[in-house]
């Protein structure tokens, strides 16, 4: 059994050539998006001292929640109802018309901050969208904990190298679906 450390704080990095979206995540093992819908966005070659300051200020924002205490806060409603506000907000933001062209490019990271360290771990992107596999441990980007915002940031855009795309490829259409 995997313990959550004592002090540990949660967030994540969506990025397309149109935005970055660094939003706080909290929870136990399971790390989900708050009620408030708390995220900021960030211009395209936003600069690396811009996203650390933006990973430092929503990593405050994220909490251990308990599973005892709140219960609600891990219901499969409130937790889809958030996630389709954050797609609804960046979709209808930055005119997305099809799930597959907002996903076609994204880019996805998991920050960790915890034990005097901040990980952070690139995504390979699913064919299908919003879909994320992990990538092996060596990709993961772990630097000593800092507030400092130029060092967060280059190591955020380092690992956002790192993520993966699969690939998409789709099998010719059958005449009879023409």
């Amino acid at each position: 059994m995997t313990e959550v450390p004592q002090f540990a704080q949660w967030a994540e990095i969506n990025q397309t050539d149109k935005f970055t979206c660094i939003e706080p995540l909290s929870g136990f093992r399971r790390m989900l998006r708050e009620d408030e819908g708390y995220r900021i966005y960030l211009e395209p070659g936003a600069s690396e001292r811009a996203i650390g300051e933006a990973v430092l200020d929503v990593l405050k924002r994220s909490r251990v929640v308990s599973p005892i205490d709140e219960r609600e806060f891990f219901e499969a409603d409130r937790i889809m109802r958030n996630y389709r506000a954050w797609h609804e907000d960046f979709m209808k933001r930055y005119r997305y018309k099809t799930k597959r062209d907002a996903y076609k490019n994204m880019r996805y990271c998991k920050v960790e901050r915890s034990d005097g360290k901040i990980s952070i771990k690139p995504h390979k992107r699913d064919f299908k969208p919003g879909l994320w596999w992990d990538l092996p441990p060596e990709r993961t980007v772990v630097i000593p904990e800092t507030n400092d915002p130029g060092i967060v940031g280059a190591a955020a855009a380092l690992a956002l190298s790192h993520c993966e795309f699969a690939s998409i490829t789709f099998p010719p259409k059958s005449p009879a679906a023409r």
